[in-house]
């Protein structure tokens, strides 16, 4: 911006050469005068003001896409969790079915044991792990 400090020193500049305006703005130079230099002035603020606004958004569009891959990550870790505990469940089910059948009939057996003596029965586990339904985060990529 190349203020003139005289309305009158503009138009007469611009009356002598009519193209003035334009031959400033080809070299990037805007001529203000003190009638519309605060325009300007507005003008570039807002201008400034837009392209920090654009450079923001564009970095939430950054951190959207990354958070969005990071929760794809999260999700495959969560499911090897619940195969980890279905098998976990599995293998306890097994281990207490193994119990009442084989350990405590075989422990029955001993000679002197009283076998009206009841031990607390060992719960299955009969609940089991429900996987993700949602695309997003069932894919394997």
């Amino acid at each position: 911006i190349a203020f003139v400090p005289s309305e009158s020193l503009l138009s007469a500049a611009l009356e002598l050469d009519p193209t003035i305006l334009e031959y400033a703005f080809t070299k990037r130079v805007a001529l203000a005068s003190p009638v519309n230099l605060w325009a300007v002035l507005k003008t570039v603020a807002y201008s400034w003001r837009q392209q920090v606004a654009a450079e923001q958004v564009t970095e939430i569009i950054k951190l959207g896409q990354e958070l969005y891959k990071r929760v794809g990550v999260v999700a495959g870790h969560a499911d090897s969790l619940r195969s980890a505990l279905d098998k976990a469940v599995k293998s306890y089910n097994e281990f207490a079915g193994s119990l009442e059948r084989n350990m405590l009939t075989t422990a029955k057996k001993f000679p002197g044991m009283d076998p009206n003596i009841t031990l607390k029965e060992v719960p299955a586990i009969s609940s089991a792990t429900e996987g993700f339904r949602k695309e997003e985060l069932t894919s394997d990529e």
